[in-house]
């Protein structure tokens, strides 16, 4: 069975389009911080960071997140 991709848009009036905006905040930092553990600890140890490793970092990247929300 072949899977296909089928493409929407989505139109959210204001209400909905702020909250999702919201949202995406957490998500850009939480990227970054594993873009950047991955850069330094390729740099200090020449080897890639794999995504099991980077997934058990996750509750601490998270709990940094909240401290810094206050």
């Amino acid at each position: 069975m072949r899977h296909r991709n089928v493409p929407y848009r989505l139109y959210p009036n204001m209400a909905p389009a702020e909250r999702l905006l919201e949202m995406r905040g957490p998500h850009q930092r939480l990227y970054n911080t594993a873009l950047e553990e991955g850069m330094r600890i390729y740099q200090e140890t020449g080897e890639g960071l794999s995504f099991a490793a980077q997934r058990q970092d996750l509750p601490q990247w998270r709990t940094g997140a909240r401290a810094l929300r206050g």
